[in-house]
């Protein structure tokens, strides 16, 4: 039970308010801090992890420390071998310069230890965070749970506002770390449109698979992280990779490149030999400035455009990398790593050496080398070539990858559900079905351990769902708990009930209807707007069956019209076949001669208990069959001392 003492109200708005490294070292420090097989639950399986990665970063600051006295110690040895060693120019002391040979070899040695040794450290950090983080998911202590970005206006949908499915204290928080924007994006789009039977099965099965390798997810994980921090837009990306080639359109191009260098050749090897005695080849070199000069703009353009994705296509390699290694039996799966291959060899290897080109390019920004070698070879030109060969060969297929990775990532993330609460159950949706029924269901963003669950049936048609209620006794948390295992349902991730079957539907819900002064719309107005929109989507042939989620609408009117408008809307809502919960005060819904019939009441209740501080008002959040019997309204008021009830 919760009990709340009236005398000192406190409200929770929680619910309510609107690699670049190598994935050898990865495996070392993941294989490393495999979970203790005593591990009872999550949370302490998460707490163990992180103590162990927070020691080994411990460990490798040690060392870092360590290191670099003995580089400063190796350097002043280098130097101290070379003075002593030249002391007297005209004799050197053979001894002290080979001293300080081996003291320069040893200190560029411990230079790239430190470098290996600071990565390390830096995973061991970001892992110790990850297991942080995940344990506070798991406890839903929303202050240290990174609030996932998303770039799409995902977030202006009226469901995602009324069902918190983003922002702070949601179901993006909730699900397991999500890192790529790609990733988010696609989840937010799950979660706000239902899938198919078929991709929801195949959904199922993905995320059953990869939530007891908690191992291979948070290395994926820790490899999404690091790219995600760098990560960019990729359509302009794809418009190049998709696009056609600029040198292919324009083959005369390419012809005076292949004339020029092979001139410019000819006289440096006539030079060489003496049969020209006079270097011609230098004026071939202000040629060649000339001729690059005319296209270096277009040339530079299509380098610089594909250059700033440069960090993008290192972390779209490790993850490729990793979800080609990953062995799997879902379907899902299997057809994810498919994609991440070309015909011949893996997306991660041409993607690395997409980045190996895109480096050669980069020698436009080195000065004198660059004049060198543009001057003689062309360079640009020929770097160009070989991009446009890659992008023939694998350009359409580099949205196809990314779509596989970030794909592969909101698996990743739901499966988190399923491991940190394995009392979740997959739903059972079923076209045979036209209602919503559900063993102890419960709400996925309460605190597992005093959530309350209730047995919930809504439908079948013809029929609608009452709740009725007095303040905070459950009304709206119960349609939220609906409402969010729905999208979680839909989306092919695991619910939190002990069984759950439902038909397709799709979903309409009203709960936060905001006025707008810039628009000139009032309250009442907004409410018919989204009442319109949610009731059009009962007349689409192609659409599964309406579940709508009401809470208390129509609320800015006067009390006689809003019970007859309300009456008018549900009785159509019935009639039309959908199926929906209405959570209202209004005791004489259940009694309305027009929905009589239809109406399945059902009721929250509270209970007040005199103590010697004041008068206690204790909810057990239990659904109870019928309408409500009592109220607290005005004794709330009394207990804040608003007014004195007689």
């Amino acid at each position: 039970m919760t009990h709340i003492r009236l005398t000192s109200i406190q409200f929770n708005h929680d619910l309510d308010a609107d690699s670049e490294h190598s994935h050898g070292e990865i495996r070392m420090v993941i294989t490393a801090n495999a979970t203790r097989p005593n591990a009872r639950d999550s949370r302490s399986i998460y707490r163990q992890r992180h103590e162990m990665f927070a020691s080994m970063a411990d460990m490798f600051r040690k060392r870092t420390r360590i290191i670099g006295h003995l580089r400063l110690l190796s350097f002043f040895l280098f130097v101290a071998g070379i003075v002593i060693g030249l002391w007297e120019f005209s004799h050197p002391r053979i001894t002290w310069l080979v001293g300080a040979g081996v003291a320069f070899m040893t200190f560029v040695g411990l230079v790239i230890h430190h470098s290996v040794i600071y990565r390390r450290l830096d995973q061991a950090n970001v892992m110790a965070e990850l297991n942080t983080e995940a344990e506070a998911r798991r406890c839903r202590d929303w202050a240290h749970v990174p609030t996932p970005s998303i770039s799409e206006n995902y977030g202006d949908s009226p469901t995602a506002r009324d069902l918190d499915l983003f922002g702070p204290s949601s179901l993006m928080q909730l699900v397991g770390p999500i890192h790529l924007p790609e990733a988010r994006n696609l989840l937010a789009r799950w979660f706000l449109h239902a899938a198919s039977m078929a991709d929801i099965h195949r959904r199922q099965e993905a995320i059953a698979e990869l939530a007891p390798k908690l191992d291979h997810r948070q290395e994926y994980a820790y490899t999404s992280r690091e790219s995600g921090k760098k990560q960019t837009d990729p359509e302009d990306f794809y418009r190049w990779s998709e696009g056609e080639t600029w040198l292919d359109k324009k083959p005369v191009i390419f012809g005076w490149v292949r004339a020029l260098l092979g001139i410019e050749l000819l006289l440096i090897i006539l030079h060489a030999t003496a049969v020209i005695p006079y270097p011609l080849w230098i004026l071939m070199i202000v040629v060649n400035m000339i001729f690059t000069r005319i296209h270096i703009t277009a040339v530079h353009g299509i380098f610089d455009r594909i250059g700033s994705k440069r960090s993008d296509f290192r972390g779209y390699a490790n993850l490729l990398r990793l979800l080609e290694k990953t062995p799997c039996t879902a379907s899902l799966l299997a057809d994810l790593k498919a994609k991440s291959r070309t015909s011949d060899r893996e997306a991660a290897s041409e993607l690395k050496m997409l980045d190996g080109l895109i480096h050669l390019s980069d020698v436009r920004h080195s000065g004198m080398l660059y004049g060198f070698l543009q001057g003689i070879f062309l360079w640009d030109f020929h770097i160009l070539k070989r991009l446009e060969q890659w992008q023939r060969q694998n350009g359409v297929l580099a949205r196809q990858w990314i779509d596989a990775i970030a794909e592969y990532e909101a698996l990743c993330s739901l499966s988190s559900l399923k491991h940190d609460h394995p009392d979740w159950v997959f739903p059972d949706v079923r076209e045979d079905r036209t209602d919503v029924v559900a063993a102890q269901l419960g709400h996925p963003l309460l605190v597992q351990e005093t959530c309350v669950r209730n047995d919930v049936t809504v439908g079948p048609p013809g029929s609608f769902f009452l709740v009725t209620g007095s303040n905070m006794s459950g009304k709206s948390t119960l349609l939220r708990a609906i409402g969010v295992n729905v999208v979680l349902a839909l989306a092919g991730g695991p619910v939190c009930a002990e069984s759950m079957v439902l038909c397709p539907v799709v979903l309409g819900t009203s709960f936060r209807v905001k006025d707008s002064l810039a628009e000139g719309i009032s309250y009442y107005m907004a409410e018919l707007l989204r009442l319109k929109e949610i009731i059009s989507m009962t007349k689409k042939d192609d659409t599964p069956a309406l579940l709508y989620l009401f809470d208390e609408i129509l609320m800015g009117t006067n009390i006689v019209e809003r019970q007859s408008a309300v009456r008018k809307v549900i009785r159509y809502l019935v009639d039309t076949g959908a199926i929906g919960v209405l959570a209202t005060h209004d005791l004489t819904i259940a009694d309305a001669r027009e929905l009589r019939d239809a109406c399945r009441p059902v009721h929250f209740t509270e209970q007040f208990v005199e103590t010697d501080g004041g008068e206690d008002m204790v909810f057990d959040y239990v659904l109870r069959h019928g309408v409500a019997k009592s109220s607290n309204a005005l004794k709330m008021l009394k207990m804040v001392d608003l007014m004195e009830t007689t």
